[in-house]
Formats: structure tokens, C-alpha cells, sequence
């Protein structure tokens, strides 16, 4: 491509998986990405937890489809089987799963659909959880290290640090007695 005039932005279609219910770190990343990849102009699919407690902040978004799935736990045949109709149906061009059930369960229901799983790891992991994978990316220089020493090629590993654009929480919800 000579000309800058050619350039295009190409769409990306993007499958966004968190299958907790709470709303930490890795989930406020989550939701981040997911917004920021549909202000971009992105088609996102976001699948989480039936009973996450984030779905306020997909709310009127455009270029986002949210979907709730039950998740009994890591080994939930049925919350695998419903991912990949759901994945299917979308067709992304890439999955990118958050944490260890997210990363578990959908490399299950990706086995037979032939899209790349991407998996943000966001601490240290145990690899028997991530079997699935494509390409990890990691928080820190060090988080990166420590999948090379599990035996993870350095080719299939990013570091992007996190970012948030959510304001932060001025006073946690419950209070703690001594």
C-alpha cells in the first residue's frame, strides 16, 4: 500500500469472555477493553457470568452484544457447549478470555471453531487451566518470565500493562469490623 489514502481501518469482530461474578481488577479490565474496543468502531461480543455484577456498563453501549451464561464451575460441560453456539453464531475473527475459567472453558468451546484464543492472564498462573491457548498476554515483564519458565514460547507472549477509563471506587461497599 503506496498511497495513505488507501488505508482503512479493517473491523474487528471480537469475543470478550469473563465468567466471574464480582467486579475486581481483572474484571474492571475487562469492561475497559470491551468499551474501548466498541468506541473504536469494533463488533464485541461479551460473554460473562449470568450474575455479573458489571452488566450496568454495557447498558446503550453500541458494537456490544452481551450474553449471560450459567457457569457451575471450571468443568461445566453445558456452560462450554452454550459458549461455542454463542461464539459460533457471532463468527469472531478472535476469543480473548479473562482468567483461569474464562481461559478453561473457552478453550473448550473453541476446540472445534477454529478462532484463535487469546487469554489476558492478569497474575500468575496454573498453566493446567490454559491448555487452549493461542497467545498469552501478561501485565508485567515478570508475569512474562514466569510463562517462559512453565515452558510457554516467548513468540505466544505479549505484555500490555492495564489500564482503567472507570472512575475509581471512592469507599468500599461493605465495612469491615475488627
Amino acid at each position: 500500500m503506496n498511497n495513505p489514502d488507501e488505508c482503512q481501518t479493517q473491523v474487528l469482530k471480537t469475543a470478550q469472555v469473563m465468567l466471574t461474578k464480582g467486579f475486581g481488577g481483572a474484571e474492571r479490565y475487562f469492561v475497559d477493553l470491551s468499551l474501548s474496543l466498541a468506541q473504536a468502531g469494533h463488533n464485541v461480543l461479551v460473554i460473562c457470568h449470568k450474575d455479573f455484577v458489571g452488566y450496568e456498563h454495557f447498558a446503550g453501549q453500541s458494537n456490544i452484544q452481551v450474553y449471560g451464561i450459567s457457569v457451575m464451575g471450571q468443568w461445566d460441560p453445558v456452560a462450554a457447549w452454550r459458549m461455542a453456539s454463542i461464539i459460533k453464531a457471532f463468527q469472531p475473527d478472535v476469543v480473548q478470555a479473562h482468567l483461569a475459567r474464562g481461559a478453561f472453558i473457552g478453550g473448550k468451546a473453541l476446540r472445534r471453531l477454529n478462532v484463535p484464543l487469546i487469554v489476558k492472564t492478569h497474575n500468575y498462573v496454573n498453566l493446567k487451566y490454559y491448555t487452549s491457548v493461542d497467545h498469552f498476554i501478561t501485565t508485567t515483564q515478570d508475569q512474562r518470565k514466569y510463562l517462559i519458565e512453565q515452558g510457554i514460547d516467548d513468540s505466544h507472549i505479549s505484555v500490555i500493562a492495564n489500564f482503567s477509563c472507570l472512575e475509581p471506587v471512592k469507599q468500599a461497599s461493605k465495612q469491615i469490623s475488627e
